[in-house]
């Protein structure tokens, strides 16, 4: 359940937005022409794999350092203050400081939940659980592609934004509060790192442990 949730918003993060329909993002608002549209949106595309490759070098280093949580967590924080961001210049059709600010969230999102949450999900769950994820993962992915044309023109590109960024609060107290930190333990350990029972047991070895000491 926890790893299915976790899968869950991370597809809910808003990247697919961006990803998906980054021509859109990039253009929506403007009052240029045709042809530097175009232009932007191809350009835009182009920085977007860019930022993304060289985020996803720069957290898997972190990733062994500072813990699967931490990095989840500042992530998700760096990814609602640029959605957040995004919003108010949307309403202001700033265009450049949307393309810089996309980047600022592309890059939290792949330091973030877009390079940990396979990892994570690999060290806690079955194979059986892995493809439930999966199947969360995608059926949302297909979802987000088929309605974010809506969205677009029912909340405009600052509602979609500010959604977004609200949807990244809920998903910060979600890994504060339910997502245990993977980092340093053995594959014993991690087998049993949501389990009720495991826990229960760490307990009474504890206290034997203490009645034996005393």
């Amino acid at each position: 359940m926890v790893g299915c949730l976790l899968a869950f918003f991370q597809q809910l993060t808003g990247i697919n937005v961006v990803i998906l329909y980054s021509n859109k993002v990039f253009t929506s608002g403007s009052n240029e022409e045709n042809h530097n549209d175009l232009i932007r949106a191809r350009t835009g595309t182009v920085i977007v794999g860019v930022v993304n490759w060289a985020a996803t070098m720069v957290a898997i280093p972190l990733l062994f350092k500072i813990g699967r949580k931490a990095l989840m967590l500042v992530g998700h924080t760096g990814m609602s203050l640029a959605l957040i961001a995004l919003g108010v210049l949307a309403i202001f059709e700033i265009d450049i400081a949307i393309i810089a600010f996309t980047m600022v969230f592309i890059a939290f999102f792949e330091i973030g939940v877009g390079s940990v949450v396979f990892l994570y999900l690999a060290e806690i769950m079955t194979e059986f659980g892995i493809s439930m994820a999966l199947a969360v993962v995608w059926s949302l992915t297909i979802l987000v592609s088929l309605v974010t044309p809506r969205m677009i023109e029912q909340l405009h590109q600052d509602g979609l934004y500010f959604m977004f960024a609200g949807i990244n609060v809920i998903g910060w107290f979600f890994i504060l509060f339910c997502i245990k930190e993977t980092k340093g333990k053995s594959k014993i350990e991690l087998k049993g790192l949501y389990s009720k029972q495991n826990n229960n047991l760490e307990d009474v070895e504890v206290n034997i442990s203490d009645e034996v000491t005393a």
